[in-house]
């Protein structure tokens, strides 16, 4: 289970860069120009990342992982490539403060709700990965609950505002 959670945790990076290439292509190749719904996805990504880091400066939360004292009777992980991965991730490149909401979980809803508007085949795989990483955010201690329920509420905030937003139009199924 830890594995599994760690690479949900993962899943991140193929959610966030996955659906912009989907959101570009069109699920096709393609040329230099973006498929229709490609501004819609990414400028509601964008605002989704900026709806959860907008926060940071006003409310510098820390993530259950730098409290030591709140992890100290946690049972350590089960080492696997992908807890090993993210161990040397988080090791590198964490910023402390930066929790609340949850800008891994945000990004993630809101180029899935982009998506879900246009590219129907690919919504049911980008929910349950979206689902799974929401999930293993609290579950790998790199998130509290609440961190998770502000990044979905700024994450679906950011993709419908990316809708109404954006110049591009919806695609069709």
């Amino acid at each position: 289970l830890d594995e599994i959670m760690h690479a949900l945790y993962f899943a991140y990076y193929p959610l966030v860069i996955g659906g912009i290439v989907i959101a570009w292509t069109g699920g096709r190749r393609r040329g230099p120009t973006p498929a229709p719904g490609f501004h819609t996805a990414f400028t509601g990504m964008m605002l989704g990342f900026f709806l959860a880091y907008v926060w940071y400066p006003f409310l510098p939360a820390r993530g259950p992982w730098e409290n030591a004292d709140l992890v100290a009777g946690l049972r350590p992980f089960a080492e696997g490539p992908f807890t090993h991965v993210i161990g040397l991730i988080i090791s590198a490149a964490a910023v402390s403060g930066g929790c609340f909401p949850s800008a891994h979980v945000s990004g993630a809803w809101a180029v899935t709700y982009g998506l879900s508007m246009m590219r129907a085949k690919a919504t049911p795989v980008f929910l349950m990965a979206a689902m799974g990483l929401s999930i293993a955010c609290i579950y790998t201690r790199y998130h509290h609950g609440v961190d998770v329920i502000a990044g979905f509420v700024v994450g679906i905030a950011g993709g419908r505002l990316g809708a109404v937003l954006a110049p591009g139009k919806r695609a069709s199924h």
